[in-house]
């Protein structure tokens, strides 16, 4: 198998499928049901966005901490953020009861079996966008944001790049995970929409564009990065992929293919639960 081939196989491995999906879908509506039901005209709008949107989250198997982010939209009444927050606990308390709940700062979390949740309060005023509760420092302020904007821009990117990008995503969450979270997953992926992949514009313009040369063109990117005062974590994440990424070349130069995958599965390993035929 070459290094695309494996990459192809692992971004396959790490996209949300077919009974987890439809667990999450059929958990999704009905707490969508139960919010109309108990808040009544009081919710305006309630949308998904995030990960689980742009088809970038991981499977439950390969990062546990996977969740799918559900905005509630409030009629402004003028509240503030901590008062909506109170109002999803209620929510949560009453109808799951059974289930973790939390506040997840600045969002209210309730854990299900597959699925975690993190429910965030928003409200939209006549002359104002949609406006969430500002970071963890102050619960007292809503900050004006556009859920929509980045999932635009990462669909817009993964078309120009042969749909190479979102499936390059999930490859360094993956990667992410397995190094001990050195990146917030989103900061990930805002990396790799802004990469360019410029030193690709020949590969793409003779359509030979695939997943490895993007993995090589951000990882490479990721790890000329300063070293200097930088989290021992995230560290050691780049020097390891760092070398890895060296070792690889040198195969590659050798013509020793097979060792050059095989360099490639240790830092990227096919974790146990992916069906060969999917």
């Amino acid at each position: 198998m070459s290094l695309n081939g494996y990459l192809t196989r692992l971004s396959r491995a790490a996209f949300v499928r077919d009974l987890e999906r439809e667990q999450i879908d059929r958990s999704a509506a009905e707490i969508q049901k139960r919010i109309k039901r108990y808040f009544g005209n009081e919710v305006r709008e309630q949308k998904f966005f995030g990960s689980y949107e742009r088809g970038t989250i991981l499977p439950r198997y390969m990062d546990d901490s996977s969740d799918v982010d559900l905005m509630i939209i409030f009629k402004d009444d003028g509240s503030k953020p901590q008062t909506h927050i109170n109002r999803l606990r209620k929510f949560a308390d009453k109808w799951y009861p059974n289930s973790a709940r939390s506040q997840s700062s600045p969002t209210f979390a309730l854990e299900l079996k597959h699925v975690r949740f993190e429910l965030v309060p928003a409200i939209e005023g006549w002359w104002s966008g949609i406006k969430i509760p500002a970071p963890r420092s102050d619960l007292n302020d809503w900050l004006e944001t556009d859920p929509d904007s980045f999932s635009e821009e990462l669909t817009a990117q993964n078309r120009s790049h042969n749909n190479q990008i979102k499936p390059l995503c999930r490859i360094m969450k993956y990667w992410n995970v397995s190094m001990g979270r050195p990146y917030e997953s989103y900061q990930l992926e805002q990396m790799i929409a802004e990469h360019g992949f410029q030193n690709l514009v020949v590969s793409f313009l003779y359509g030979r564009l695939d997943l490895w040369g993007c993995f090589h063109s951000f990882a490479s990117k990721l790890t000329e990065m300063s070293f200097y005062d930088m989290p021992i974590v995230e560290q050691r994440a780049l020097e390891r992929l760092q070398a890895v990424l060296a070792k690889i070349d040198r195969y590659q130069r050798n013509g020793d293919e097979l060792n050059a995958e095989n360099a490639l599965q240790r830092v990227l390993p096919l974790k146990a639960g992916f069906s060969a035929s999917n």
